[in-house]
């Protein structure tokens, strides 16, 4: 045989042996002992100290190094450990083996020889060159790990990190478990444990899972910032393996994705109220996809609306809702303001708590047409912009029958063979469906009266005890010519489809009539219309004080004979509205001439002056005092320059207190 010097045998040890060492085993009952044993044989030489050597001899069988020994008439002193290493190019092998005695019930003696080998070749099933196990998230995952057996029979632990998870023998031990993220890089240990062995026998083997992402918010799930800062929303991915895309949606609108990334981060300079809302982070590999929400909270001040319809005359509850939408939402109501179309203040009423505003109850319900306007509401949840509450606001109608506004005449002037018109100013907020003239005295036909609407234009009313400008109508019924039969009281009605008012008229002539019962009313009138004119004379020097003289006219009786006085002109005077422009041109032209006839007039002339004291304006006789002038006021504007020849409607004067005053020209006589 060849390579017989490499292989060596030791054995029990023999009495007075000097060379024994001893060695922890089994016997082959599987009993702990420790075994003393020495050297029998090297390179095929039996050892000559052992004093049973003529019993022992070596019988090579193999090519590899390998030899066996023979034992001639066993006997109890040759049972114990045998070990035989063989070296083969290079490598060493070793192996162990076990003679014992065995005795049986019968007392017969006979001997059980076990042949003890390492347990060796542990190997994990399906592990990667790199020690790895592959598996898949929600996925049942075996883990097996393989040994080849030792004798005496090894011990098999398997371990997750250090935790001991399953054990058993003969070679094999599998552990089956359901595959979680959480099992991702997890270590396990599997070990073979013999008593042939002073440290167990090992391998290590980690786990990856592959899992569909997990995606985390950086900051909070839900992040409340005011109205004007800068905000950064980021998320987190985590997968296995890495992420194809990631995406950050708002709503169904993608804002961006990106592609194998870990980490993505969206920054809003300026944040609005318009960026608030839920904003999704979408990963997505091969094995699935994940998502997580975050909720942007944006504090601002309350946009303010009124939930509102318009009211009618049959409504008995009359109420606006104020509706603010803001963050927080939580809301303090102010008092609320009611003002004109025109923005000109009415009232301020109050709110409920929830910002509900109940209009008051009117004893009269025509007059719940002055609930029309514009409606503020004010509130705040505490966030500011400019100002602490915030406002809203709504035009609301509240529909009724047609009213006659405060500004309305009830006398109207005219002139016989003129024309005239009867003016009127009426509110309505729905459609006016009739118009109707008729004389008082239901004798007297007056004849035909046309009639027609003019345009939209603003007129003056009281609204709950405020005057105000409305958007209202004006109502013209036009006289083609004038007879004393016309010169009566009418009554005039508008209806709508909510009902009808009826506004009284009284027409009165400007014609002069010269009789005997009127002299004594010509006489008191020419008085009253010359303190009249004095007046307006004196303010307008006040008002016109510049370097030119300035006309005033002063009307007074003439020196005929007072049988020959007229009445004035008074009662062309109207009432703060300019209706006497009905009157024709032709028919002031009448006025005019008939004053002419029979008045005279004065010139009071002022130069301007820088001096302090005043000009004084005296009756006759110094009985009456009209008037002081400051002469040394300067006047705004300057004059209009007039012809003294024309006559128009430039020559109609208004001063507060004296309406209508009529210019009177010099005539030559």
């Amino acid at each position: 045989m060849t390579d017989v010097n490499k292989s060596a045998w030791n054995g029990p040890a023999q009495r007075n042996s000097s060379d024994t060492s001893p060695i922890k085993g089994t016997d082959v009952y599987g009993r702990p002992i420790e075994w003393n044993t020495s050297v029998y044989a090297t390179g095929g030489i039996v050892n000559p100290s052992l004093s049973h050597q003529n019993r022992l001899k070596i019988v090579d069988e193999t090519h590899m190094g390998g030899s066996n020994l023979q034992i001639r008439n066993v006997s109890r002193s040759d049972q114990g450990l045998y070990i035989c290493h063989s070296t083969y190019n290079g490598s060493v092998t070793s192996g162990r083996f076990v003679l014992q005695q065995k005795i049986n019930k019968l007392l017969s003696v006979g001997f059980l020889f076990s042949y003890l080998v390492y347990p060796s070749n542990m190997i994990f099933i399906n592990e990667t060159k790199k020690h790895i196990l592959n598996g898949i998230e929600n996925s049942t995952m075996r883990i097996r790990c393989s040994v080849h057996s030792g004798n005496p029979p090894e011990t098999l632990l398997l371990r997750r990190n250090n935790t001991i998870v399953k054990n058993g023998t003969h070679g094999r031990i599998e552990y089956t478990f359901k595959a979680t993220k959480l099992d991702h890089n997890v270590k396990y240990t599997c070990e073979a444990y013999s008593s042939l062995l002073k440290q167990p026998l090992s391998r290590n083997v980690h786990i990856n899972i592959k899992y569909k992402p997990l995606v985390s918010i950086m900051d909070s799930m839900t992040e409340c910032i005011s109205e004007g800062a800068t905000k950064s929303l980021c998320c987190k991915v985590d997968s296995n393996p890495a992420s194809i895309s990631t995406r950050l949606v708002n709503g169904s609108q993608d804002i961006f994705v990106k592609h194998k990334v870990q980490n993505i981060c969206y920054q809003i300079d300026k944040v609005s109220r318009y960026d608030r809302g839920n904003y999704t982070c979408i990963a997505e590999n091969e094995i699935g996809s994940a998502s997580t929400t975050i909720i942007l909270k944006v504090k601002f001040p309350p946009d303010i609306h009124l939930d509102y319809k318009n009211f009618t005359i049959h409504d008995e509850l009359r109420k606006i809702q104020c509706k603010p939408e803001g963050f927080p939402a939580n809301y303090t109501y102010g008092v609320w303001e009611h003002q004109s179309e025109f923005n000109e203040h009415i009232r301020n009423l109050n709110s409920t708590d929830n910002g509900t505003l109940i209009l008051p109850r009117i004893t009269e319900a025509y007059d719940e047409y002055q609930d029309s306007g514009n409606y503020i509401c004010m509130a705040t949840n505490g966030v500011p912009n400019k100002h602490h509450f915030q406002q809203g606001k709504a035009f609301i109608v509240s529909q009724g029958p047609p009213v006659f506004v405060k500004q309305n005449s009830a006398f109207q002037y005219g002139a016989i063979g003129k024309q005239m018109t009867i003016r009127l100013y009426i509110l309505s907020y729905s459609k006016i469906k009739c118009t109707v003239i008729r004389a008082v005295d239901p004798i007297t036909d007056v004849g035909n009266v046309d009639k027609t609407f003019i345009k939209s234009l603003k007129v003056v009313d009281m609204f709950h005890g405020k005057n105000i400008t409305v958007n209202g109508k004006e109502m013209l019924f036009f006289f083609g010519k004038l007879e004393q039969k016309h010169f009566q009281v009418y009554n005039i009605t508008v209806c709508n489809e909510f009902g009808d008012k009826t506004y009284t008229v009284n027409l009165v002539s400007t014609d002069v009539i010269d009789t005997d019962d009127n002299m004594a009313t010509g006489k008191t009138s020419a008085a009253v219309v010359a303190c009249l004119i004095v007046l307006a004379a004196i303010i307008l020097v006040c008002i016109l004080g510049l370097a030119e003289p300035v006309e005033n006219v002063m009307y007074q009786s003439t020196q005929q004979g007072q049988n020959d006085m007229q009445s004035s002109p008074a009662s062309t005077l109207l009432p703060g509205d300019d209706s006497i422009s009905d009157i024709g041109s032709s028919t002031l032209g009448t006025i005019r001439q008939s004053m002419e006839s029979r008045l005279n007039y004065a010139d009071v002339v002022f130069e301007p002056s820088s001096a302090q004291q005043a000009s004084r304006i005296i009756g006759l006789e110094d009985r009456t005092v009209y008037a002081d002038v400051d002469v040394s006021l300067v006047a705004l504007f300057s004059p209009e320059t007039r012809s003294d020849t024309s006559s128009s409607e430039d020559d109609f004067v208004y001063v507060d207190g004296i309406e209508n005053y009529i210019e009177k020209r010099e005539t030559n006589n």
